[in-house]
């Protein structure tokens, strides 16, 4: 079942043990980052840059604006996360979970917001706040910040769901 636009909460899985949800960073966060972007891509219109520097610097300003908006998806192959126009994007196969569990999301365990590496694993961190954690079986991790302690407990669930059919 399609979970949330928007961010909202989402609902539990149905019998075909799918779930989606959109998220995305905190508001005043989003509007620091799109403010930004804009004010550079003004001064860089404006400016006598040549259009070999200011075409590819306007494309990454482009690019970096769709960062704050993530789509999350469990479904039959596994937990997918992308921007939403997909790029980045992660797959996690259930072959590769060991075990999943709601956690309380720490921005600054991670360095900050968005896409976060590290040598414990990869975050895609929006907000302090509600999340869950993928433990693989190499021991790293995989955690994800949601908009709300619903939203998190359906994606335990969606995923938890799925690895009874993968684990032996």
């Amino acid at each position: 079942m399609t979970a949330s636009h928007q961010g909202s909460a989402s609902t539990p899985p149905t019998t075909s043990q799918t779930w989606s949800a959109w998220n995305r960073l905190t508001w005043p966060v989003m509007v620091l980052i799109v403010g930004s972007l804009l004010a550079a891509a003004v001064l860089l219109i404006i400016s006598d840059s040549p259009w070999w520097f200011t075409v590819p610097v306007l494309a990454v300003i482009a690019f970096a604006a769709t960062a704050p908006v993530w789509r999350m998806r469990v479904d039959n192959e596994g937990f997918h996360v992308s921007t939403w126009v997909g790029v980045p994007r992660q797959t996690v196969p259930y072959s590769d979970i060991e075990a999943v569990a709601p956690v309380t999301v720490n921005i600054w365990d991670w360095g900050g917001w968005g896409w976060r590496k590290s040598i414990q694993g990869t975050g895609l961190i929006t907000q302090s706040g509600p999340g869950f954690r993928i433990i693989l079986h190499d021991e790293k991790i995989v955690e994800v910040s949601c908009i709300d302690n619903a939203q998190a407990d359906a994606a335990v669930e969606a995923i938890t769901a799925h690895l009874g059919d993968h684990h032996p």
